[in-house]
């Protein structure tokens, strides 16, 4: 008969090469495996170490509350004789020495800053005017406090020729000296705040 042809019918592969090759080459890839294994590892260290670096060399802000920050003074309540005034306004104030004074609250948490009391009148029109009334709040050396008042004596505020007339009032509060006459009078060394009102100015209560 004849031998029909049949794959098991095949001599077999020579020995010795198939499980060489089967062998080797699992081995390599083991091998490459293992590189690449110790490459990443070696990679994750390093990031690690760089990160805890750069974290290290991070300088968080100080959360330390220094007492010697300077701030500026603000003006807490502003009033008449009477009553406070309400912003924006318009307060009616008399011209010459019958007007009421004012009464400031202030404060300043540089509290042995000598304080400076500027009002001004129609301060940018139409051009930077001196201040009209000035008051001044020195600290106490003995009792240094950061909440302090101010009574200002308004009876040069208000001139002839504001009566009947419109104005607008600046009050500023400085912790320096500021500059009373030059081309700003605002302008200068040292923090500041103001409060703004429109300004009603009328006659002077006459005495029958």
């Amino acid at each position: 008969m004849t031998r029909m042809s049949d794959s098991r019918s095949r001599p077999p592969a020579t020995p010795g090469r198939n499980p060489w090759q089967s062998q080797d080459r699992p081995q390599l890839a083991r091998v490459v495996q293992a590189a690449r294994s110790a490459v990443a590892i070696a990679g994750a260290v390093l990031l690690c170490m760089l990160i805890a670096t750069l974290v290290g060399c991070v300088i968080p802000p100080s959360l330390r509350i220094d007492g010697e920050t300077n701030s500026p003074p603000v003006i807490t309540s502003v009033s008449g004789d009477r009553s406070p005034f309400a912003e924006p306004g318009p307060v009616t104030l008399e011209a010459g020495t019958t007007t009421s004074n004012l009464v400031l609250a202030l404060l300043d948490t540089d509290d042995r800053d000598d304080l400076h009391v500027r009002l001004f009148v129609d301060y940018n029109a139409p051009s930077k005017l001196a201040a009209r009334v000035a008051c001044e709040v020195p600290h106490n050396d003995s009792n240094p406090q950061a909440a302090r008042m101010a009574t200002c004596n308004l009876s040069g505020l208000c001139l002839p020729s504001d009566i009947g007339m419109q104005r607008n009032l600046m009050i500023y509060v400085f912790d320096r000296p500021p500059l009373d006459f030059g081309t700003d009078p605002v302008a200068g060394p040292g923090l500041s705040s103001y409060r703004f009102f429109f300004l009603r100015c009328q006659p002077p209560t006459t005495t029958p």
